[in-house]
């Protein structure tokens, strides 16, 4: 989606809710083979900082979850947004933002 949007997403990881386990299991090697090969899709336009876990930038690319988890809301709605999600039951968690297109070539960074 930002390839092709011509912009950079900016994950932060620590923000990122994970299910119970899944990074101790993800630490343990518990990883699919589709969330490496996944991983391997995106690493020549991913950027990930030294400092974020490898375990954790492994669940970033875990093939088992379904698409439409992330949305992507202008700053002005970010509230509003969050309060309907929360209203209907739902997760609403900030976990990066949108950017200019970096030089590199990178379209995600995982900080």
């Amino acid at each position: 989606m930002a390839l092709a949007s011509g912009v950079s997403i900016e994950l932060w990881s620590e923000s990122l809710p994970l299910l119970p386990r899944a990074l101790e299991f993800a630490r343990d090697g518990l990883i699919p083979a589709g969330s490496h090969a996944n991983r391997c899709h995106a690493a020549a336009s991913t950027l990930t900082m030294p400092n974020v876990d490898e375990a954790l930038e492994s669940l970033v690319f875990d093939a088992q979850t379904s698409g439409g988890l992330l949305l992507a809301v202008k700053p002005d709605k970010l509230d509003r947004a969050k309060e309907m999600l929360l209203a209907a039951g739902d997760l609403a968690c900030e976990v990066g933002e949108v950017q200019e297109s970096r030089s590199d070539g990178k379209a995600l960074r995982l900080l």
